[in-house]
């Protein structure tokens, strides 16, 4: 959770107002536009990432689903098969927090109890309806992303009337159903009788931009 300039990662909190934090990107994937293959094997992986920190990463953020345009989802076995043994074999090795890159729970949870803290969800929380209470159970850190369809489709026409406004709406109303879960969860294990149920809208409004709407 953030408050104010500050973010919670596991038990460290950075002061964002001071300055910002470098994340450093690690796609165990065979196809990503920016590394794909370079990375993929397991060895080169952990590698790459015990560099990266070396290096002054202040995040190392592991996917194993590439999200580029026109990407094809992959399942969350293989998705699992790509990332576990790479955040395991890191958590051990390097002292910076190890973020996820995931929209799926069950990997989402997996990567967290292989020691990720931080869930950094391309389709902000609406890919898998699970994913906010998982994130809000696990006292996991949150990086919301935007996007508008899903990466095989995004960059087919996307339209906005007023592509600021409706973004920015899009990351105020995602943080919002982020701090509801959480208050949702303190109230269920603090053994409150009565809560109030809020619907976050799941239509999706957004991340897909043509290069006038960047």
């Amino acid at each position: 959770m953030m408050r104010g300039r500050l973010w919670k990662i596991g038990d460290r909190i950075f002061d964002l107002s001071r300055q910002g934090l470098i994340m450093g990107v690690l796609n165990v994937t065979p196809d990503s536009f920016s590394d794909g293959v370079k990375f993929f094997a397991a060895e080169k992986a952990i590698e790459h990432g015990l560099t990266m920190a070396a290096d002054g990463a202040d995040i190392v953020d592991v996917g194993g689903e590439s999200t580029r345009p026109g990407a094809e989802p992959i399942a969350a076995d293989e998705e699992l098969r790509r990332v576990i043994p790479v955040i395991e074999k890191l958590r051990t090795k390097i002292d910076v927090p190890i973020s996820i890159d995931t929209s799926k729970t069950e990997v989402a949870l997996a990567a967290t109890q292989a020691g990720a803290s931080i869930v950094n969800d391309v389709t902000g929380g609406r890919g898998d309806e699970g994913m906010l209470s998982l994130i809000a159970e696990t006292k996991s850190a949150l990086i919301i992303m935007h996007m508008q369809g899903t990466p095989r489709t995004m960059q087919k026409q996307p339209r906005y009337d007023d592509v600021v406004s409706e973004v920015a709406d899009f990351f105020r109303q995602q943080y919002a159903c982020a701090i509801w879960q959480l208050r949702l969860i303190r109230a269920l294990v603090s053994g409150k009788r009565s809560i109030t149920i809020w619907n976050c809208s799941r239509s999706w409004s957004g991340f897909a931009r043509m290069t006038d709407h960047s």
